[in-house]
């Protein structure tokens, strides 16, 4: 049964989504609705923030984070947070991060803000990344957000990255597709 468990073969399957990268297309959708073993590249993240043009974050907790939320840190599912997305239009890929842990300067987003936000932005589909002090924006090597730790505690440097997306000027010529 697909997709296999994030937690371990004793917890309850969450339908994450994904990006999908084949052939120069992007599709972000639910996992279980691309295939099994895709011919190009895929990142699993969640939650679905955007569908065909709509916020569906927490509509109907289709992919299960509202009803499994014991089994994620709180500021994925619950409050306003730094956060990280990544949405597509008909022409173009849409990456946002924003800043939310500096008293008095920024407060972050709740997941149904950054939805909504996305929608504004013109992204058909979208999907949540993490967040928090991993949000890095870097364009020509200058970070464009100020990423912090903790609330007013700086990110004391470069993390360790696990997973980046990277768009390069052969990247940027990929088509959205539906």
């Amino acid at each position: 049964m697909w997709p296999p468990s994030l937690f371990g073969p004793t917890q309850s399957l969450v339908p994450v989504a994904a990006i999908s990268v084949e052939h120069g297309h992007v599709r972000i959708r639910r996992r279980d609705e691309l295939p099994a073993a895709p011919a190009g590249d895929l990142l699993q993240a969640g939650p679905l923030l955007v569908r065909d043009g709509e916020p569906v974050c927490h509509r109907d907790d289709s992919e299960g984070f509202q009803a499994a939320a014991d089994q994620f840190d709180s500021d994925i599912t619950d409050g306003r947070y730094p956060r990280a997305a990544l949405g597509v239009s008909d022409a173009e890929l849409i990456a946002v991060a924003c800043d939310g842990r500096r008293s008095d300067l920024d407060c972050g987003l709740t997941l149904g803000e950054l939805a909504e936000l996305m929608v504004q932005l013109g992204a058909r589909d979208a999907i949540n990344l993490d967040g928090g002090g991993s949000a890095w924006l870097v364009h020509h090597g200058h970070l464009l957000n100020r990423p912090y730790d903790a609330q007013d505690l700086p990110a004391a440097g470069s993390r360790a990255i696990a997973t980046a997306l990277v768009f390069s000027s052969n990247s940027l010529a990929a088509r959205a597709a539906a």
